[in-house]
């Protein structure tokens, strides 16, 4: 079986943008950080060998980081690549 991709979406607490991306960079399931407009403030694309190795990583690691208000974890099923 391959890795599972995911997408977490984080809300952030003002001020602690950087601090929490300091930390993210910590993760070596992290593939890509990117700070958004909306009701979230980072998505962060995770890759990961199995469900309980994301749930590890998002329950005692980045629920943990101090700023990060709350997270909403999206597992991609199928991705189309872009042409071009």
């Amino acid at each position: 079986m391959g890795k599972i991709d995911a997408y977490i979406f984080i809300e952030v607490e003002i001020g602690k943008s950087e601090h929490v991306l300091n930390e993210l960079r910590k993760l070596d399931i992290v593939k890509s950080v990117a700070f958004v407009t909306g009701i979230f403030d980072v998505i962060v694309r995770v890759s990961v060998n199995n469900l309980e190795e994301l749930y590890e990583a998002t329950v005692n690691y980045i629920h943990k980081i101090d700023g990060v208000k709350r997270t909403r974890t999206h597992i991609i099923e199928k991705e189309l690549k872009q042409e071009g």
